[in-house]
């Protein structure tokens, strides 16, 4: 159960789908390069160690949106914020295209699963994200 809250919610944080139909053109995918020539395609695949501290804020500041402001609704999740509260934290609106994308995704994989409890499973999410941010800001 908690494997599958750790790949809930890195679904949600970094998958940041990098499949682009035809209708969703203006989402234009980076890739990232290191100095080794290693393409990462989403900023979330970047290991820790070779982000930029400008990378590190976003990732930062996505979580904390997905943390704080994915809730449950019919058993649904949905982002409560508007384009324009999410667009004010600084985060480009690629972001914002990704998160609602990934949120629609993970809906659809939830109801073809027959997952019924979602609401525990954002709980469950979000009470591991914060014990782990606890965790560490005391290094």
């Amino acid at each position: 159960m908690r494997n599958f809250i750790k790949l809930l919610l890195c679904m949600t944080l970094f998958s940041c789908n990098h499949h682009t139909s035809h209708n969703e053109t203006s989402i234009k995918d980076t890739t990232y390069v290191d100095i080794k020539g290693q393409k990462y395609n989403f900023l979330g695949q970047i290991p820790d160690s070779l982000r930029t501290e400008e990378q590190t804020e976003l990732i930062k500041k996505l979580q904390k949106i997905i943390v704080n402001h994915i809730v449950v609704k019919d058993n649904k999740q949905v982002l409560d914020i508007s384009k324009e509260e999410f667009l004010a934290t600084g985060i480009p609106e690629r972001y914002y295209q990704m998160v609602q994308r990934n949120i629609r995704d993970n809906n659809a994989l939830f109801d073809s699963i027959g997952v019924s409890n979602v609401d525990e499973l954002v709980r469950k999410t979000k009470e591991d994200y914060n014990k782990l941010a606890k965790e560490t800001e005391k290094f």
